[in-house]
């Protein structure tokens, strides 16, 4: 969190990305999932050269990227602002309030999943949505600390990692070939070696 909170370039970073790590890495570590290059150097290769891109898990956003905002030199998050409190409201009340919030149809006819938050529609959607933030000015930041931030499980039988990386290769792809692909959409709006780092 101490990279939102500085002072002199928090209010330019949309989110911090941690390595995707896992618990279950055997020894010899025969499927290749510890990712020891992605997470040594291609996401540090990106970190500096505008920020490395989202890669679906272990991470920290700040709201109004994910709620579309476009970045400029003067957007400042406010910490001291007040919130107003309404301790008399009944629990039914705020119930009954709540309710639309969680019914499947919230997002029906809104720009969620198009402009805003996730974009929904790629096989790599998350890919898509880091782009499209830094499309819009925003900066992120590869943080590698010596003890994980986040950990997860690898796949552990040679079908499943098989399964896992063509996934991940038909969503590249998917996103080279579409209107995000980052030499078309990203031109002038990214750095080039950015651009040919979001293709690997």
């Amino acid at each position: 969190m101490c990279c939102f909170t500085d002072e002199e370039n928090g209010n330019k970073i949309a989110y911090v990305q941690f390595p995707q790590s896992s618990y279950n890495i055997t020894t010899h570590d025969l499927y290749a999932s510890c990712f020891r290059v992605p997470n040594e150097l291609e996401m540090g290769g990106m970190d500096a050269n505008g920020g490395p891109c989202y890669i679906g898990s272990g991470c920290f956003h700040r709201r109004h990227t994910l709620c579309g905002a476009i970045y400029t030199a003067f957007f400042k998050q406010e910490w001291n602002g007040e919130t107003t409190r309404n301790e008399n409201e009944s629990v039914s009340v705020l119930e009954e309030r709540c309710k639309p919030l969680a019914s499947c149809t919230y997002e029906k006819n809104t720009q969620w999943g198009k402009d805003v938050g996730l974009l929904y529609g790629y096989p790599s959607e998350d890919i898509v949505t880091g782009l499209t933030i830094q499309c819009r000015g925003w900066k992120s930041v590869y943080l590698n600390p010596e003890r994980k931030g986040f950990v997860g499980i690898a796949p552990t039988t040679l079908l499943d990692v098989l399964v896992q990386h063509k996934r991940w290769s038909e969503g590249q792809f998917s996103i080279l070939i579409s209107n995000c692909c980052p030499f078309s959409y990203g031109y002038k709006r990214i750095p080039f070696i950015l651009q040919m780092a979001y293709t690997l």
